[in-house]
């Protein structure tokens, strides 16, 4: 394997320039022109306005559907749990959940041990918005993974969970 210009080379979590002595089918190449971290971005942004064009005929954005289907699988949940889930911030995600209780798509009761905290859950009407807009969300990810398999969908999924594995694990956060 030749060392290629501008490629970082990872071998036991340490980061060097390749050479002929360290280099082995262990390690991961990475280049500095073409970091996959760059096309996560992309992505990000892409299916972030893809949804939101999506989602808008349905007076929702993806935040605000992203935390509908957090409380379809599982509720109820507390802003902060829904925050985690919903990978947003928990003052936002505060704001969010009383602009769907306005709109009776949640509802918010305080926890029964510590009435500071509020758990949220899916009101019928959440769910039947829900329910409206899965053809839409269907149709993004259909162009999405145009083109993908079966097969190839799961190994992305599969590949995906392992670096957000290796986030939590390695990074600080």
């Amino acid at each position: 394997m030749c060392p290629v210009k501008d490629q970082v080379l990872i071998h036991r979590g340490v980061m060097s320039k390749p050479t002929k002595k360290n280099a082995n089918v262990d390690d991961v190449l990475l280049s500095r022109r073409d970091p996959p971290e760059y096309y996560i971005a992309i992505l990000n942004r892409q299916i972030k306005d893809g949804m939101d064009a999506a989602l808008r005929p349905h007076d929702l954005k993806l935040v605000d559907w992203r935390i509908l289907q957090s409380l379809e699988l599982e509720m109820p949940l507390s802003i902060c749990d829904l925050s985690k889930r919903t990978v947003i911030e928990r003052t936002i995600t505060s704001r969010l959940v009383d602009q769907l209780v306005s709109r009776g798509l949640v509802e918010k009761k305080p926890m029964g041990t510590d009435r500071r905290f509020s758990l949220v859950s899916l009101t019928d009407a959440g769910m039947a918005k829900l329910d409206e807009t899965s053809p839409s969300v269907d149709a993004v990810r259909s162009k999405l993974f145009h083109g993908f398999s079966i097969r190839e969908h799961q190994t992305l999924v599969r590949l995906l969970k392992n670096i957000v594995s290796n986030g939590y694990q390695h990074l600080p956060v």
